[in-house]
């Protein structure tokens, strides 16, 4: 789904995507943004207490430059090249069969919401 996004908002004319408030906890998400090629462009130590978190989380900003994405850009390759967390593994291998379909509908069904919003 996030290689989809980066097409999508490209094609809608953005320039460029800011991600902001991704934990340091959350190692899954992490390795998504670090793995789709976003560029780690802030911290903000002590953001939020989390649930089961014992001190205060640090929040970092992630960005990328949507105009470095190529006219041949395909997501779902540039996805399967991503490094992959046990749980997207464990993901992928239960869903591989239809996940050529998934990531499209979940970006349609995404942007369907936010244009009825």
């Amino acid at each position: 789904m996030g290689s989809c996004f980066l097409l999508l908002a490209r094609d809608l004319g953005y320039k460029v995507s800011y991600f902001n408030l991704v934990f340091a906890s959350n190692r899954e998400s992490l390795r998504l943004w670090d793995g789709l090629g976003f560029v780690r462009v802030s911290a903000l130590p002590g953001a939020a207490h989390l649930r089961g978190i014992e001190s205060a989380d640090t929040a970092y900003g992630y960005y990328y430059d949507l105009t470095s994405i190529g006219k041949n850009f395909d997501p779902l390759a540039h996805a399967a090249t991503a490094p992959k967390g046990r749980l997207c593994k464990d993901i992928w291998r239960r869903y591989e069969k239809v996940a050529p379909y998934l990531l499209p509908a979940s970006v349609l069904v995404l942007l369907f919401v936010v244009h009825k919003s």
